[in-house]
């Protein structure tokens, strides 16, 4: 396979409340671990990207036969329209149909750079708005097309503003809605400030004017339009930023 990495240091222990220690500390209080205790590992690709994993995280030369090990199925078998892909950033294994979304083919057979979905929206998120331009951008894109869940299957309060699965966005993660999301106006889902892409400028805590269709819904590209604001709107939205500062 490809060269992947080229440097790994295991110098800190992650415990379970998130604190770390050191390498040197972490050898003089190797007695004392508990399980459950996580090792990070610190990665330096061969890109010189840098990056922090769980050991536990990382695929290695697989089982006892040498197979790398699907990510998703853990199995080792790769065949014909359903090979096993691995990601340039964090050397982890998936099988085409087993990625969300499905790999093309044409990335086995090509040399270009590819990264999971994990690795695109690790890269490509950020506060105000994810990367517009660039590969990993087009990358994300091409993500947003597919979900890793039903939206439909989601159980929602009575204000569709919360769902039993703490399950939001194009990443599937936990969210406030009252933080920096956006609410699509077609199946009322709330995306995070950081994956979507379509932002001008960086949300208001709170801020929901906005008319927003996710990609899903939009067969395409996200729709974004702002809504015309009335000074009792900005009047309201500066008092709930002040409100939301002095709580924090």
């Amino acid at each position: 396979g490809r060269q992947l990495y080229h440097k790994i240091n295991p110098v800190q222990v992650l415990n379970k409340d998130g604190s770390g220690q050191d390498e040197q500390k972490a050898k003089k209080s190797a007695c004392k671990f508990e399980e459950g205790q996580d090792v990070l590992i610190f990665l330096i690709f061969e890109d010189s990207s840098k990056s922090w994993v769980l050991r536990k995280d990382i695929q290695t030369d697989g089982k006892m036969s040498g197979e790398m090990v699907c990510t998703i199925c853990q199995e080792e078998y790769s065949e014909a329209l359903n090979e096993m892909v691995i990601c340039d950033k964090c050397g982890q294994g998936y099988h085409q149909l087993c990625h969300t979304p499905h790999v093309d083919s044409s990335v086995i057979d090509s040399d270009e750079k590819w990264l999971c979905r994990q690795c695109v929206f690790a890269t490509t998120t950020k506060r105000g708005g994810a990367l517009k331009k660039g590969p990993n951008a087009k990358a994300l894109q091409v993500m947003k097309q597919t979900l890793t869940y039903s939206v439909a299957d989601l159980e929602w309060d009575a204000g569709h503003k919360t769902n039993v699965q703490q399950c939001y966005c194009y990443c599937g993660g936990p969210g406030d809605w009252y933080l920096k999301m956006l609410q699509c106006c077609k199946c009322k889902q709330w995306f995070h400030e950081a994956c979507v892409q379509c932002l001008q400028k960086p949300m208001l805590f709170g801020d929901r004017f906005y008319t927003f269709i996710f990609s899903v819904c939009s067969s395409g590209p996200e729709y974004l339009k702002r809504l015309p604001l009335q000074w009792s709107w900005h009047t309201h939205q500066n008092l709930k930023d002040m409100i939301f500062d002095w709580a924090h």
